[in-house]
């Protein structure tokens, strides 16, 4: 039953290359998440919490199985940490989860969209 609102940004998103882990989840749509900022770690992005930041993204709903593998993907515990977020989706805020990346950030946030490099 997919029950669980999950908020992805980056290579989750559609088209990009892990968006495959999201087969059989319910997009609900294009998302914005208040209060955090995106940042390039690499080969990746990931988000941290950062007043007055806004980050663009999509809402999926999904399953408990989907959602523990994107546990695993996402290294959860110890690269990110699942957390329980609010975000705006089709004028309605939401509460769903999204993976915050638990380490220090370097430099300046982007201020655009992720897009693959």
């Amino acid at each position: 039953m997919n029950n669980r609102p999950v908020f992805v940004y980056g290579t989750l998103m559609t088209g990009q290359c892990a968006d495959n882990r999201l087969e059989g989840a319910v997009f609900a749509g294009p998302a914005r998440l208040d209060g955090y900022a995106l940042y390039d770690l690499g080969r990746y992005p990931g988000i941290v919490a950062q007043p007055g930041g806004t980050v663009w993204g999509e809402l999926w709903y999904t399953d408990d199985q989907t959602v523990e593998q994107m546990d695993l993907y996402e290294e959860e515990g110890s690269l990110y940490r699942r957390s329980p977020v609010r975000v705006l989706c089709g004028g309605t805020l939401r509460e769903a989860e999204a993976y915050v990346y638990l380490h220090e950030v370097q430099g300046e946030p982007w201020t655009e969209r992720w897009h693959a490099r």
